[in-house]
């Protein structure tokens, strides 16, 4: 019998890998396996990567279960811990959001295009049995997604927006919510998804390689440092963008069929959208 403490709650993502049933359908040799095997856990390995840094602030963040299967992956994060007793669950969600956006752009420049589905509810997983309320509306989301991106339920979009912590910590009008999801409407489908473009951008990096870090040691002014880190965070956010930009491209022209070759079209909207809030440099813009 199921025992009370065997069942948790948070939230569960169901990522369907896109083109991917196709290259295991086509896989009939032991070359072919392996090319496939590797691939998915590539995505596996991508969702399961941890910050360091912030992991050794937050040793008590409970552990996510990261499952890989033939075209997908299903991710589960319990967001009860010693640490939400104090600081709630709202910013602990928000931390997880910013880390699926993480792989996610990492897949991307691996060439590796996502659609998934995200909500909340209860999980289960003993004995190589999963039973899962969350995965169960997951799958569901994820089957209404249009394009590529990582959709939330609507109740769970709901759910945030009406987060006692986000009133208390943040204020009704702080924005918080519209800077990690994105509202997609095509007239006859609505939903938000993970803003993943604009989330890898603000949580992008300053350093670029060894020199530029010895130049900063070196640096005998504060201006000089702000310099070398403005110049970083330029060259960085550029470099994310033109990868980004560059795998949309080769998508579409990749493509099979006029239907798949429109989703690729959207995620260039997208894509242009961001660029040109965070860059004046028009070769960033994707072009198909």
């Amino acid at each position: 019998m199921i025992q009370e403490d065997e069942i948790s709650a948070g939230i569960t993502g169901f990522i369907d890998i896109l083109g991917f049933g196709n290259k295991v359908l086509n896989s009939n040799t032991l070359e072919d396996i392996n090319n496939v095997a590797n691939e998915i856990k590539k995505v596996q390995e991508e969702f399961e990567y941890n910050d360091p840094e912030r992991d050794a602030m937050d040793s008590d963040l409970p552990t996510k279960t990261v499952l890989a299967f033939s075209d997908c992956v299903v991710i589960n994060i319990p967001l009860e811990s010693e640490s939400t007793v104090y600081t709630g669950t709202f910013d602990g969600y928000m931390f997880e959001f910013v880390r699926i956006a993480l792989a996610q752009i990492r897949c991307i420049q691996q060439s590796i295009f996502l659609r998934g589905g995200i909500d909340s509810g209860w999980w289960y997983n003993t004995d190589h049995i999963v039973i899962s309320q969350s995965l169960t509306q997951a799958y569901k989301v994820e089957g209404s997604a249009d394009v590529p991106v990582i959709a939330l339920s609507k109740d769970l979009y709901d759910k945030f927006e009406n987060h006692p912590d986000k009133k208390e910590f943040y204020g009704d009008n702080s924005g918080v919510l519209e800077s990690m999801f994105e509202l997609y409407d095509s007239g006859d489908n609505t939903f938000h998804f993970i803003n993943y473009l604009e989330i890898v951008l603000q949580n992008i990096n300053w350093q670029t390689d060894a020199e530029q870090r010895k130049k900063f040691d070196a640096a005998e002014t504060a201006e000089e440092r702000d310099t070398i880190r403005n110049q970083g965070y330029q060259k960085n956010t550029e470099h994310c963008l033109e990868v980004h930009s560059s795998q949309i491209e080769l998508a579409f022209k990749n493509a099979k069929s006029e239907k798949v070759k429109n989703k690729y079209r959207w995620l260039s909207t997208y894509h242009n959208k961001i660029a040109k809030q965070w860059s004046d440099n028009e070769d960033l813009i994707c072009e198909i």
